[in-house]
């Protein structure tokens, strides 16, 4: 992690716990994605329990369907297969995270767990021999219900929307992150990553429910 985001944050949380499950729905009528026919529907349920520095405890839960149909296009692999593949390697995501032990804000720890899935992904390939190997898509299809529960328990855990919790991080950060996805570096900074939310970061306001 680069010296300008190791520095400690009095909001950084740690995990404690995360568990995962699936449901199974079969929709009323089918309907057709990237010429292919779905009638069905697996759920991947994430909670996720972490604490922060104070001791004080919060827990936080997604959900996010499997689309195997257009995040695994394979014609020459069955739907159950694919499915079987984003489950097996859900649970390498959950055992990863879980294991992750540092102090952070969550898109920090996605950011720095982001090779350890995708070298899941790729293991889960050779491991059930599949015909291609699963897409970087579909492994963060499967990730995003991981890092969305984390955050909705980091949310929780300072009494903020989770959203709001993110802004500042993702439009401080991101484009430093974007340029290190293509180019292998990180560009210099003179801000300092400050807590989950700042006076000088855009704020989210979410229409009212009437």
């Amino acid at each position: 992690m680069p010296a300008f985001l190791a520095a400690a944050r009095s909001t950084d949380a740690r995990i404690d716990e995360i568990r995962i499950g699936f449901e199974d729905y079969l929709y009323r009528a089918p309907y057709k994605f990237g010429g292919k026919e779905v009638d069905r529907v697996t759920l991947l349920n994430v909670h996720c329990r972490l604490h922060g520095k104070s001791g004080k405890s919060a827990e936080g839960f997604a959900a996010m369907p499997l689309g195997n149909v257009w995040s695994f296009p394979a014609p020459d692999i069955p739907y159950d297969t694919t499915l079987a593949a984003m489950k097996t390697l859900a649970g390498k995501v959950a055992r990863f995270t879980q294991a992750y032990t540092e102090y952070a804000h969550p898109l920090d720890v996605n950011h720095a767990l982001l090779p350890e899935y995708l070298k899941a992904a790729a293991e889960t390939s050779r491991e059930m021999r599949l015909a291609r190997p699963i897409p970087k898509l579909c492994a963060l299809v499967t990730a995003s219900p991981v890092d969305a529960a984390v955050l909705d328990a980091f949310g929780r855990l300072h009494a903020r929307n989770s959203f709001t919790s993110a802004t500042t991080w993702s439009t401080t950060w991101a484009p430093i992150f974007a340029a290190s996805i293509w180019t292998g570096t990180f560009w210099p900074s003179r801000r300092r990553a400050s807590a989950c939310t700042t006076r000088w970061g855009p704020r989210i306001h979410l229409p009212r429910r009437r």
